[in-house]
């Protein structure tokens, strides 16, 4: 999968971005392509066994009070 700089001048003008040149673009093209591959290999990830920290609860709320 290929991020060329004209997508990422587009992502940039399109979720107001700051302006990069043409070098720029050339050099940040390649980091982010590999952020996005990186990144899709999440799915990848088996957590069956992982518990969530937005699952798990204090019983007594005593935590907010510094108890």
């Amino acid at each position: 999968m290929g991020i060329s700089p004209d997508t990422l001048r587009a992502m940039l003008r399109d979720f107001g971005g700051i302006p990069m040149s043409g070098e720029e673009f050339e050099k940040v093209a390649p980091v982010v392509e590999a952020f996005v591959a990186e990144f899709s290999r999440l799915g990848e990830l088996d957590l069956s066994a992982t518990y969530s920290a937005l699952q798990l609860h204090a019983a007594d709320g005593g935590f907010s009070h510094g108890r």
